[in-house]
């Protein structure tokens, strides 16, 4: 007798990662000088994650990206299937509770994190 077990890869998200999220700081790594320090951001970017899988996200200079989400518990990312991105996204995150979300990206010169509060 064989068994297989399947990878846990698309289940439902934390409750705490629906709704709407306002960038309000940016970490820069060694981006900019490298001062491994938070900044402000003024008028960030809105995210939405939706229970039914829709996200949204608005930034003042451009139109909004919308498409699909699945959330990856087993790695903490967030599999983004979007109109701005021609490929899928895999968005990593770092911390994920009721009041803060805080992505991380990962750029030329290190990792590029960006804290969102719920709105």
């Amino acid at each position: 007798m064989t068994s297989c077990s399947k990878k846990e890869a698309n289940i439902t998200p934390e409750p705490q990662l629906f709704g709407k999220w306002q960038a309000v700081e940016q970490y820069n790594s060694y981006l900019n000088g490298g001062d491994f320090q938070w900044h402000t951001i003024q008028a960030g970017a809105l995210l939405e994650f939706k229970r039914n899988g829709d996200y949204i996200k608005m930034e003042l200079s451009n139109a909004p990206c919308t498409g699909k989400f699945a959330w990856q518990q087993l790695d903490k990312s967030i599999e983004l299937n979007i109109s701005c991105q021609v490929n899928k996204m895999i968005q990593k995150y770092s911390e994920l509770n009721d009041n803060t979300l805080i992505l991380d990206y990962q750029g030329r010169e290190g990792i590029i994190r960006y804290k969102y509060k719920r709105i």
